[in-house]
């Protein structure tokens, strides 16, 4: 029997197949070179995110994102994140908890919005990644190391800033996480954005619901993955929902001698578009 003629690789074509074999089994991204920065990126770092806030109050909908028109302004948002690119650990340290906490939320919905206008049009951020693993792709340059989407998430629900309720100022393109705010956070907002954007989607039936006959109080899925921060800052998830139901539902579950079990709703993982994105045109051949 004929036997294939076998080449042999160089060693560059060698060690590029075994660097790109070994990202493929640890689930890695693999991580481009950043573009060139945009006129105007080395500008100081804004504090109050003047560029984000004005793609947010632009392009954000209460039916959801027009990525369609904010594709068209994507060099103002690669602005944005080289600005939050250039600042350091040692600045970040420096800045009160309020600022911190600002700049990790404003950084993860750039940087979310950012991989979605990069593969636009797409149904979903999951079709984003390598795998449908986009969230977990390290691949994001900040505060002098490489993050992924979990980790930024998990950064900023961690014990430092003590506040669970930044759950619900994050968005990672997705119809069920809560609404993206038509605003950039800032250190002066911040507690009026937590406490306002967490009283908005606690009164919609999209994220609560109770059932009183059965006494299961149905919730988001964001509070399920996130139930020991909000367990740490509030005792327990009823002490949160207590705290934040209208105060008929408090009332009516008043009544019952135990507080109400909880479940959590599915999560719709579909991007949070205002429109359906239009398909990209087949290749010409």
């Amino acid at each position: 029997m004929m036997r294939a003629k076998l080449f042999p690789l160089s060693v560059p074509r060698r060690l590029a197949l075994l660097a790109g074999l070994m990202l493929l089994g640890t689930g890695c991204a693999i991580v481009s070179p950043p573009s060139p920065p945009p006129s105007g990126a080395h500008r100081p770092f804004d504090p109050h995110f003047t560029d984000l806030n004005y793609l947010l109050a632009h392009y954000v909908t209460p039916q959801g994102v027009d990525y369609a028109g904010l594709k068209t302004e994507q060099g103002r948002l690669e602005i944005a994140l080289y600005q939050m690119l250039d600042v350091n650990q040692e600045q970040f340290q420096n800045w009160t908890r309020d600022s911190q906490l600002a700049f990790l939320i404003n950084a993860f919905n750039a940087h979310a919005l950012e991989r979605v206008l990069r593969a636009w049009p797409v149904g979903s951020l999951s079709d984003t990644g390598h795998f449908g693993y986009a969230m977990r792709e390290r691949n994001i340059r900040l505060l002098g190391r490489e993050w992924s989407l979990n980790m930024l998430l998990d950064e900023l629900m961690s014990l430092p800033y003590h506040d669970a309720r930044a759950i619900f100022l994050v968005n990672w393109c997705a119809k069920d996480c809560a609404p993206l705010p038509p605003a950039a956070v800032n250190s002066m907002n911040l507690g009026d954005m937590l406490e306002r954007q967490t009283r908005l989607v606690m009164a919609d039936a999209h994220y609560y619901q109770y059932n009183s006959e059965k006494h299961i109080a149905y919730v988001s899925r964001l509070l399920g993955w996130y139930r020991d921060a909000f367990e740490r800052d509030y005792g327990t998830l009823w002490g949160f929902l207590k705290k934040y139901l209208s105060p008929a539902d408090v009332q009516k579950i008043a009544l019952r001698p135990t507080g109400p079990r909880i479940r959590f709703l599915k999560f719709d993982d579909n991007l949070n578009a205002s429109a359906p994105a239009r398909p990209k045109a087949p290749a010409e051949k």
